[in-house]
């Protein structure tokens, strides 16, 4: 069992906590923290493809109300709203990945 939480020592006991502030990532596994990443990476492309499939749905849906039925303009459509989808995706993961290593680039100093 790999277990990454923080430690703290009472009474000779080393007591794992997942609740503590810390910079960590709390996790179990029966994997080593190597696989465990890796199964997290491998199961994310399936969402993502999931929601660029629902936002083509949606334009679709949008231009059958509107009755516009030229292929040429669903297809920008489409491709300007899964464009703008993927950029707020990679803008909020950069954000996310700045955020994350600010506090122990500081401590490193």
């Amino acid at each position: 069992m790999f277990i990454f939480a923080y430690i703290s020592r009472s009474h000779d006991l080393n007591i794992g906590e997942f609740e503590a502030d810390g910079l960590y990532t709390p996790i179990i596994s029966t994997q080593g923290e190597q696989q465990e990443r890796q199964s997290m990476a491998s199961s994310s492309p399936t969402p993502s493809f999931l929601g660029l499939l629902a936002a083509s749905f949606a334009v679709m849906l949008s231009c059958w109300l509107v009755k516009v039925h030229r292929l040429t303009f669903f297809l920008s459509a489409v491709s300007r709203v899964q464009g703008l989808g993927l950029v707020c995706l990679g803008l909020t993961m950069l954000q996310f990945n700045l955020e994350s290593s600010y506090e122990p680039t500081l401590l490193q100093q």
